[in-house]
């Protein structure tokens, strides 16, 4: 593995060029926002994921 100054080890071994994304073009509304994709985001978004009560009448 290379050092890098520059960088860390996920950009180092990630094997593809980062694409950046446009800012969204309109406001949106939404009940659970969830912002990154870290354990913590991961976690948070499994968590709501199996605390949903689901209305099967």
């Amino acid at each position: 593995m290379r050092p890098s100054l520059n960088q860390n080890l996920w950009f180092d071994t990630l094997g593809e060029p980062i694409t950046y994304r446009s800012a969204l073009s309109a406001d949106i509304h939404a009940d659970v926002a969830i912002i990154g994709a870290g354990y913590s985001g991961l976690w948070s978004a499994l968590r709501r994921f199996l605390l949903q009560v689901i209305d099967i009448t």
